[in-house]
This record gives C-alpha cells, structure tokens and sequence, in this order.
C-alpha cells in the first residue's frame, strides 16, 4: 500500500467567476516575483496581468506545454512578445498539464483553469472552472515553490542561446538541425539530454526551401516535397531552357519559405568530471543551444582521454570567444606528438609564443632541447632566460643521415640525448622539437 500524507491546510475554493479577480488581486499585491504554469495563454485577461508586472516590475516565470501544434495554435506569438517585453522568462515543457500561480512564494492559486480567456472567463461565457486559493501553510506553499523548479528540470528555456531543435537523422558522432537563430560554422552548441551535455561543432549550414523540389538530406531516396503536379509544370513543358530557368525562379520567390539547416560534429559529453563520447543519441525535437562559456570551459579542460588535465598548459583562446585552451603537459611530454599545418598556418608561432612559455611556466624541472637551424627560436625566446643553454654547431652542412646527427650531438658534449634510455630522458621531464 503506498503512503499517504494528510495535511491540515486552510484553503479557499474558487469558482469559475472568483479565479481571475483573486488572481488579479494577488498579482497586485505583488512585490517580488511571479511563477506561472499554464499548458495554454493567449488573450487579454493575461495581458492585463502582464501590465501589473510591467509596472511593478516583478519577476517573471513562465512554463507553457510545447508538446502538439495544437499547442501553438492556442499559445500565439503575442504571449511571447509580450512576456519578452516585460523581461520574464520563458520554459517549454513537453508533458506540462499543471496549471498554478505563486504570488512572491507565499501564496498559491491552482485549479483547473488555463491562464487563456475562456479558462478566466465568467462561467457564462467560458468554461466551467475550479481552483483553489492558500496563503497561510509555508509548508504548504513551500511545495508549490520546489515543485515549480522541478517542473523546470524537465522543460527548456527560451532565450537568445536557444538558436535550433534537432531533426533527423541524430546520430551519436553528428546531428542536424533547424536554425531558428545565428550559428556560424565552427561555432559550438549544447545539447541537455539524459546522458550528459552533449557539446557539438557547426560543420555546415545550408539554406533550403521548404516549397521547392528536394528535402535538405542527403539521402538518395529523398522523397519530392513539392506537388508533383508542379513539378511536371516546369519540367514537362516545352524544351525552351531561358523559360525554364524563368519558370523555377518564378515558383521559388512564390514558395519563399526558406528555413537554414545546420550540422554539427559531436566532440563528445559532459558527465560529471569526464567527457566521452556518446553511447546513444538523442530526441529529435531536442533543442539546440549555443554552447555556454563554462560547458566551453569545462569540456576544454579535458585531455585525450576524456579526465581532468594533470598539468593543464594555457595555449591561448578559442577562437572568437575569451575561453581559454589548454593541453595537458603531463600526456605531452609522456608521448609523442606533432604539430604540423600548412606554410604560414603558425606551427613556429605557436611553438614559440604558447607552448613552450607555457611548459616552463607550468612545470618544474623542465628541459627543452630544440635543434634550430635559423636561430628563430632563440632570437624569441633563447636571450630572454638564464636558464637556456645556448650551443653552436660548426658552420657545416646539415647532417642527412640520422648517425651524423647522433654522431654531432655527441661531440657537442651531449650523449646523453642519443643513448636511448638515459637517466636524464628517463628521471626528468623532457621535451624535444
């Protein structure tokens, strides 16, 4: 047998013609802020609560259901604008059923009633409600308050970050999605699902025109959107070329519903203090985010294997953003690795400027040992630190062979450096380029 709870609260019951005044009338007394579910809004008795807000300048949350397109065709573009307008803010919850105010989280009205005119309308006009008014239970309104955030944990918040929503096909490496704000190749986006915060890279974006003869996919066996009656009127009509190019461009510009679609490479998963590659993928309809600075940061701050950077080196920023870079010194001078790119791409610059002042910034004991024929290297950094050994080779041609190197290396006094496991390779950290 489940447990039940009983509680002894004073509660007042509200008919259809008592909930819009006892609203309105708390809405007045407001001071702090509002918290408003409501599967539907539209009309202008939320209007008028919305101009109480405005001049009192309260702040405001507001959860709406998203989950049918009957919902925006009740919900209209107005609610939105509006709320917009007085600084509130607005949640989409897919299963939202509740309908409840909290008044400066000490009072509560809830019942039955859509914030929307026929829901608030005298019982003669609009639809037979109830609902219930209580002020005078903290306990009570306590939950009312807990339970507002944890519908939130299950619902998106509209803002300008939120630029897309998944479409097929979503994949655990890549997804697509509509664009319904700004992203620009090799920007970054966030997902929220269940597995973590998936963190993603703009690849492409493309127009497309919903009214037109092809589906924004790939797939070869792409079905044709538009009718096939037009489609035949264009295609099938006379042989003339210059009539055709006129007749596309006739019917795109009279189609014009074009919509960008985007997609992005997964760079992996957010969980916990680890990022990964994901096992599954996601929701279509998932919406898509600009990836926030600390989800940047966070998923930077990783190293190949997906765990907290031991020695994490500062590089520089990424790019177009104040997020800063990373590598991890201690997989650096544990493994090899090369750095390459094409002529003038900054393979010298990077070496010079980031990481090797970053190495010997983040790690004590470090030697550096760098063979530089053009002297580049120490005329940026070689004259700036007691601590760099400069050594100069004979002006001789350079050695083709690997042995003339060791071999040269050896008479500089440094054999230590071509015998294989020395103990100044072995006990100390070492870095060659």
């Amino acid at each position: 047998m489940p447990d039940f709870m009983l509680y002894d609260i004073t509660m007042q019951f509200l008919t259809s013609n008592e909930i819009y005044e006892n609203v309105k009338e708390a809405v007045k007394k407001a001071s702090e802020n509002l918290k408003l579910a409501s599967a539907w809004i539209r009309g202008r008795y939320f209007e008028e609560l919305l101009e109480i807000v405005k001049h009192k300048n309260l702040e405001l949350e507001v959860i709406i259901r998203a989950s049918e397109a009957r919902d925006f065709e009740i919900t209209d573009e107005m609610v939105f604008k509006k709320i917009k307008e007085v600084g509130g803010k607005v949640y989409l919850c897919n299963r939202l059923h509740a309908k409840f105010l909290i008044v400066d989280d000490k009072e509560v009205i809830l019942g039955s009633a859509n914030y929307t005119e026929s829901g608030l309308s005298d019982i003669s006009v609009g639809n037979i409600e109830a609902g219930a008014y209580y002020s005078d239970d903290e306990t009570q309104v306590k939950r009312a308050v807990e339970y507002f955030k944890s519908i939130k944990e299950y619902s998106y918040l509209l803002s300008e970050d939120l630029i897309g929503f998944a479409l097929n096909p979503v994949r655990p490496r890549s997804f697509e999605f509509v664009l319904v704000g700004q992203a620009d190749l090799n920007s970054y986006v966030e997902v929220k699902t269940q597995e973590g915060l998936i963190i993603g890279r703009v690849d492409s974006v493309f127009s497309y025109n919903t009214g037109f003869f092809a589906n924004p996919f790939t797939s070869r066996d792409s079905d044709v959107l538009a009718p096939i009656e037009d489609f035949k009127k264009i295609f099938s009509k006379g042989e003339d070329q210059d009539w055709k190019k006129f007749a596309v461009y006739s019917y795109l510009n009279s189609k014009s519903s074009y919509v960008k679609i985007a997609t992005a490479e997964v760079i992996g998963v957010l969980k916990g203090s680890k990022l990964e590659m994901p096992k599954k993928p996601f929701e279509v309809g998932a919406p898509v985010y600009k990836a926030s600075r600390e989800s940047l940061q966070e998923a930077l701050k990783k190293n190949t294997s997906g765990y907290e950077m031991s020695i994490p080196v500062l590089i520089g920023k990424l790019k177009d953003t104040d997020v800063a870079v990373y590598l991890d010194a201690q997989e650096i001078l544990k493994k090899h690795f090369l750095i390459v790119g094409t002529t003038g791409s900054g393979k010298s610059y990077f070496v010079k400027k980031k990481l090797i002042p970053g190495l010997l910034k983040s790690v004590n004991d470090l030697q550096i040992v760098i063979f530089d024929p053009h002297g580049e290297y120490y005329d940026e950094i070689g004259n700036k630190s007691e601590s760099i050994e400069l050594v100069k080779f004979e002006d001789i041609l350079f050695p083709t062979y690997p042995e003339e190197l060791s071999e040269l290396i050896e008479e500089s006094g440094f054999a230590n450096l071509v015998k294989g496991n020395s103990n100044i390779v072995k006990d100390n950290n070492s870095m060659f380029a």
